[in-house]
């Protein structure tokens, strides 16, 4: 059994599912896949779109799929709908249904949440690929005027943006200037590069001047202005 994320919140890279996917192939296994990061992001591949088409998550962006992966992801990132769902094949879902003791250990979501869901796949199914475009135009921007600041950024172009600030800035320091001003952001050890840096989530409800004015503290962190 291989168990796996489909995107690093540290770093937002994608797991290498085919690899995974090969690999339990090859022993009659099992791929479980949690997709949180991935889901109502990511969707099948298309050159005019960063984040692809459909929003249906790491298997559709990856074409992949089969009756030996299961995929189990919160709704609470892209689609801000506070409950889980669980998807697989079949016979699988069925004997988890039956075996599983989730119902004796968990209360079932609320119908308020499921309502949320439910409103949720509506916008998607509308016009979601459409607020995926206008979400990558705001991290574009981001990385670009971070990068036209002399800010350090780490790789990709994941919604969770990570930047370092150059050595002798502190970064605690500049974490809590940052949020006395009102920026709101995460001091961050990523688990996977275990490097320190200031995290910052970018959503389709920051306009331009958002970014801007984040980038403009950030970029005065960086060279010590008071």
């Amino acid at each position: 059994m291989v168990v796996t994320d489909g995107v690093c919140a540290g770093c937002g890279r994608p797991a290498p599912l085919a690899a995974y996917v090969a690999l339990v192939r090859r022993h009659a296994g099992l791929l479980v896949l949690d997709d949180t990061q991935g889901l109502g992001l990511r969707g099948m591949p298309d050159t005019d779109m960063e984040y692809g088409r459909g929003g249906g998550g790491s298997l559709w962006a990856e074409e992949i799929g089969g009756p030996d992966i299961v995929v189990g992801s919160s709704l609470a990132k892209a689609f801000g709908a506070p409950l889980a769902v669980l998807t697989g094949d079949g016979p699988l879902m069925t004997r988890f249904e039956r075996e599983s003791e989730v119902r004796a250990r968990c209360s079932p979501p609320s119908a308020a949440a499921i309502q949320a869901a439910a409103s949720a796949l509506s916008i998607n199914a509308e016009r979601g690929d459409a607020l995926r475009d206008g979400l990558a135009l705001r991290v574009g921007r981001f990385r670009d005027a971070a990068e036209d600041a002399g800010l350090r950024l780490m790789e990709g172009r994941f919604p969770f943006q990570r930047l370092t600030l150059p050595g002798a800035v502190d970064l605690r320091a500049a974490h809590r200037r940052l949020r006395d001003e009102g920026l709101r952001c995460v001091l961050q050890v990523s688990g996977c590069d275990r490097r320190t840096s200031l995290g910052f989530l970018i959503t389709v409800a920051h306009g331009e001047s958002d970014i801007d004015q984040a980038i403009e503290r950030l970029a005065r962190c960086a060279r010590g202005d008071t």
